[in-house]
């Protein structure tokens, strides 16, 4: 997606946040929080004394590693540094009990139940900090450590002093309740020690409980990715224009009056779903000469049969002009231009009856249909289509937004015409209908997502299988619980592989090694992007029976087990709902503000950055494909309605007749959407090092809210895709002066991850003398296995094998483990853009006046005022007070700031006009006129000049002439105001001084417009870069090669002084040139002399010989 707002979001459980959810217990993975390798918002200050000061940033910080000891006051504070070998595959710690970590190549496997990548790590332990085995396998396992407790790092909760909830290093000495809380560096209050120190202050018997810091029962998630969120067109004029490409904005329009209509209209007993729809309407003239006209269409434009069919053809009676429909309706001579017969015949005709045949009914059938509006990505073309037309309505609200481009999975999902099938979907699963209320449906919570368990992660054959063990087989049982393991011991210093711990609960008896993967021998993965194998549910067991199985499984539990176990049956058959979650993430937004000092010409920015908690709702992808495949299509509910020409994926979506057709083709898109996750799914190292996942937006809702309310009354999904980048959608459905709020979703599909570690193995000395050498021993079995990550090897003397790991004294502390990685594609919900405003029209045009003296009379002028026309931006000018109301609501509906400038047009007709009339002193000001109110002339009725007659209703009109008493040999100062229908008022005309003059006899008449004099402020100087750049020619700036003398130079350093610019036969580099600017007012002139000169950067190797 091109540039815009960032807005990053990460798994709450990758993330520890200064004075946020340090409580809550931070980071998941404890390999992770050890390693430093998630989100952060810490700043560390050096302070005086070497203390570490600790600042809250507005920016979340990935890896980096934030300080480890804070709060500890009158101890330096050391900070562990990660440091990433260019072009290895290794990190190096300082500072940390992991000196390194390796990755090994990731290997893939791909089944027709499961995708997942799987890399082999290697963590060496600091030799400083770590002193024997014991204290190494406890470190990495967790559990009681016997002897003291080093210099281990315990993490960054130790510092805050959270308690041994997030997984503080506890030490007990024995014989006493008091515990030691180890620093980050396991000093335990000793400060900075060597070895020898340690020993001689630190109590040997004390035991030391250690946080497990590899698990493999636990299955981590990181759905971390970015979008870019539009910028709005007043953030685009405030950043003057300085800003990405996304776009997004909503402008409220009212383009005219239809009286009829817009007062129909007023009462709540009208919705907005039946207001007449551009696209449904000028749907209908594009199926007009169809055989059929879509039943949903003739309904909405015939409100519900309340019209006969041919009268939307009123709207554009030019195309249709000439032609009978009925007896009892003909279209008229074709009109110039729009003809708004339609709205009125729907307003007096159509209305009425539709609400006397409803009138009993709470919400009628077609207020519920047109509540959710479906718009399929085949038919967004007519959308842009009728988009033309939407000058022909009295008002609307025009919404336009840039739409994500990068759309594989969306193309996917359009080519198999599945698009309408998951829009439909989305549609029932995000909202549930309400009887009696005239919405678009509440929108559902969601609940919680699952978490799986790490210990049915060691199948061979899928993540819906578990696992089994009969004797020295194990068995895979589709649908049987987990198996349970007697406790036993894990294995001493001497290697005895009797029994094996299981991360903390150990058992006895046989290996679970995977058939596969490997869980004792280690045996290799098939490796391969595209390694596609078609294993069956008992891959690598041999020939068995779904009776063998149920058998073999009754036999191990003593049960019987379920037929449901049955080998023939689907692990993949949902429940009858389809589950929607949702869960809570950490945001950054990033939005450019405009910085101090900046200017159109210099336009400066700032990047102010935003951490929230935000919860979304979201779909899990896996399950809706096995849930649509299994679930045959219904027709859609009763509110809601597919938009446009009929489409082969309407058809798929509604018709339960098409079974075979849709899991063959949900089969197709099942492997077009594993292509793509294999294309884009990150490996451990790229979670590791933070990369992001791949995101891409399949689909956008509009919701529409009445003003404030929680419950949209309307709402449009549309289908996303690369064919457009600038969606723009009019929605004409809307009453004047109401509060609309529209909020644009996108819903982003992010192909995340889940993973987990197996296959843990632990190094032991094996020998010192003459070099260090040290065997992996597998925590399960006990037996040694090799090294999966390259390392140098040695043969075992004893068992003949490549085993042993020649090794350096501060690598001689090894951990191994398999990090295995699956896809975990979601679709959230997430607030793409919001606007919220009135629809309300522009204050009128001052009116045009023309003021005339009658023959031979001294003490009357006629006055006349008609409606001004046009249309101008500029500074309102204010009489009197009760017109800052007026202004104070417009500037609210349309979201104008102080200051800012006002629109008026003349969009209506006026209702009146309002006369201020001063005599004597020539004024100075419009504020002369403050609480001078002549007359209120309403050009509806007719004023007698008799008060005691009757005003008589003149009808509307857009102009007015009366009468106007005044004195001769006396001057009157007059200035008009326009007051439309909508009760918006005018910004004054100009002042008009008017005098009869009488003298001897005769009489003249005067009349000349005024001029306040306005004290202009001068500008001294102008910054011409707006006005004139001076710049040489590209053919100028090039580089001459033949006169440069690349051919001999043999370095770039021969070349130094020597270039040439300018492919001309006359180069203009160091010469003089005269500009000579004559102003056009005064024909004072100014001469600019110029001369261009190049100029060398100079470079480090410029000043070595």
């Amino acid at each position: 997606m091109s540039s815009g707002k960032n807005l990053k979001i990460v798994d709450i459980e990758l993330t520890r946040l200064k004075g946020a959810n340090d409580a809550a217990g931070g980071v998941k993975d404890r390999f992770r929080f050890t390693t430093k390798r998630y989100y952060h918002n810490f700043l560390a200050k050096q302070a005086r004394d070497d203390v570490i000061i600790i600042k809250k940033s507005d920016r979340l910080i990935y890896g980096n590693n934030p300080p480890v000891n804070i709060q500890r006051t009158g101890r330096p504070g050391t900070i562990p540094e990660a440091i990433e070998d260019q072009g290895s595959e290794r990190l190096r710690y300082s500072n940390s009990p992991i000196a390194e970590i390796h990755f090994a190549e990731a290997s893939e496997r791909c089944t027709s139940k499961i995708y997942e990548k799987r890399q082999s790590v290697r963590i060496v332990g600091n030799g400083s900090f770590i002193r024997n085995d014991t204290q190494w396998r406890s470190y990495i396992l967790g559990g009681a450590y016997q002897g003291p407790a080093g210099e281990l790092e315990t993490g960054l909760e130790a510092a805050y002093g959270s308690g041994l909830q997030t997984g503080e290093v506890e030490s007990v000495s024995p014989g006493s309740d008091k515990k030691v809380n180890v620093d980050s560096h396991g000093r335990s209050g000793l400060g900075s020690v060597d070895s020898s120190e340690a020993s001689a202050q630190i109590d040997y018997n004390q035991t030391t409980n250690y946080p497990q810091v590899i698990k493999t029962e636990e299955v981590y998630y990181d759905h971390c990715f970015s979008l870019s969120l539009p910028f709005s067109k007043r953030e685009t004029e405030l950043l003057y224009g300085n800003v990405g490409s996304v776009y997004g904005n909503v402008d409220y329009v009212y383009n005219f009056l239809q009286e009829d209509y817009e007062s129909s209209i007023v009462g709540k007993q009208v919705s907005e779903p039946i207001l007449p729809n551009i696209y449904t309407l000028m749907a209908a003239f594009d199926q007009d000469t169809n055989v059929g006209m879509n039943e949903n269409i003739k309904r909405h434009v015939t409100l519900d049969n309340s019209l006969p069919l041919p009268v939307y053809r009123k709207m554009k009676s030019s195309k249709f002009s000439g032609n009978v429909f009925s007896n009892r309706c003909a279209v008229a001579s074709p009109p110039t231009g729009m003809n708004m017969e339609y709205f009125r015949d729907w307003s007096l005709l159509g209305l009425e009856r539709y609400l006397s045949t409803n009138r009993n009914a709470a919400v009628t059938p077609l207020e519920k249909k047109f509540a959710n509006i479906l718009i399929p990505e085949k038919n967004i073309h007519l959308i842009n289509q009728y988009n033309d037309s939407k000058e022909m309505f009295p008002m609307y609200a025009d919404i336009s937004f840039t739409t994500d481009t990068s759309t594989e999975i969306a193309e996917a999902l359009s080519n198999l015409n599945l698009n309408c099938s998951l829009m439909k979907s989305m549609y029932e699963l995000l909202t549930t209908p309400t009887d009696n209320q005239l919405d678009a449906g509440i929108e559902t919570e969601g609940v919680p997502p699952p978490t799986e368990d790490g210990h049915e992660w060691g199948g061979a054959t899928g993540e819906y299988l578990e696992e089994i063990v009969t004797g020295q087989q194990q068995v895979q049982v589709p649908g049987a619980p987990s198996a349970q393991y007697s406790r036993s011991t894990f294995m001493g210093d001497s290697g005895n592989a009797a029994g094996g711990t299981l991360l903390g609960s150990s058992y006895t008896g046989t290996s679970l090694g995977d058939p596969i993967i490997g869980g004792g021998s280690s045996s290799p993965l098939t490796s391969g992007r595209y390694s596609k194998s078609t294993e069956n549910l008992s891959a690598g067991l041999g020939s068995q029976t779904a009776e063998g199985v149920a058998t073999a499984a009754s036999e191990y539990f003593g049960t019987a087990v379920d037929a449901a176990v049955d080998a023939a049956a689907d692990p993949c058959m949902p429940s009858e709902a389809m589950p929607l979650y949702k869960n809570t993430f950490i945001t950054q937004a990033d939005t450019p503000t405009m910085a101090p000092g900046s200017t159109a010409c210099s336009p400066k920015m700032s990047i102010k950055s935003n951490i929230t908690q935000q919860s979304y709702r979201m779909m899990d992808l896996n399950e809706w494909m096995n849930y649509f495949h299994s679930n045959l299509g219904a027709p859609l509910a009763t509110s809601g309605v597919f938009f446009g020409l009929r489409q082969k994926g309407m058809d798929l979506a509604q018709n339960p007749t098409t079974e075979y057709e849709k899991n063959f083709l949900m089969m197709i898109l099942k492997s077009k959407i594993q292509t793509i996750v294999q294309n884009n799914m990150r490996s451990f190292d790229d979670i590791f090092d933070g990369d992001l996942a791949y995101s891409e937006t399949i689909m956008y809702r509009i919701a529409k809210y009445r003003g404030t309310g929680g419950t949209p009354i309307q709402n449009y999904w549309i289908s996303n895709s690369n064919k457009i980048d600038m969606l723009n959608f009019v929605d004409t459905q809307v009453k004047y002066n109401k509060e609309y709020r529209y909020v644009v979703y996108a819903y982003q599909v992010v192909l995340g991850t889940k993973y987990a570690y197996k296959n843990i193995s632990i190094s032991k000395t094996i020998t010192e003398d003459p070099k260090v050498c040290v065997e992996l021993f597998d925590i399960k079995t006990g037996q040694p296995v090799s090294q999966r990550v390259p390392f140098d090897g040695k043969i075992n003397p004893v068992t003949k094998i490549t085993k042993m790991i020649p090794v350096t004294k501060k690598q001689r502390y090894i951990a191994e483990f398999d990090a295995v990685v699956r896809p975990s594609v979601k679709v959230l919900e997430i607030p793409y853009m919001e606007f919220s405003a009135y629809i309300i029209d522009s204050p009128p045009m001052p009116p045009d006046i023309n003021i005339v003296p009658y023959l031979h009379i001294t003490n009357k002028i006629n006055i006349f005022m008609n409606n001004g026309v046009g249309k101008e931006t500029i500074k309102s000018t204010l009489i009197n007070p009760i017109e800052a109301k007026f202004m104070q609501k417009y500037r609210k509906a349309k979201g104008l700031q102080p200051g800012e400038l006002v629109t008026y047009e003349s969009d209506d007709r006026p209702s009146n006009f309002l006369i201020f009339r001063k005599a004597g002193k020539k004024p100075t000001s419009y504020a002369d006129f403050r609480g001078r109110l002549h007359r209120n002339v309403n050009v509806t009725k007719i004023i007698p000049d008799n008060p005691n007659e009757k005003e008589q209703v003149k009808g509307s009109f857009s102009s007015i002439a009366i009468n106007d008493n005044i004195l001769p040999n006396k001057k009157y100062y007059y200035t008009f105001k326009c007051v439309d229908y909508h009760g918006n008022i005018s910004n004054p005309s100009p002042v008009y001084e008017v005098e009869i003059v009488e003298e001897k006899g005769s009489s003249y008449f005067l009349m000349q417009a005024v001029s306040f004099e306005k004290d202009e402020p001068r500008q001294p100087t102008i910054t011409g870069k707006r006005l004139l750049h001076i710049a040489p020619n590209i053919s100028q700036r090039l580089i001459n090669e033949e006169a440069s003398g690349f051919d001999e130079a043999t370095s770039a350093k021969q070349l130094r002084n020597r270039v040439v610019l300018g492919l001309n036969d006359v180069g203009l580099w160091k010469k003089d040139f005269k500009i000579r600017l004559t102003s056009t007012k005064t024909g004072k002139k100014l001469d600019l002399n110029i001369k261009f000169i190049p100029q060398h950067k100079r470079t480090k190797s410029d000043f070595q010989c």
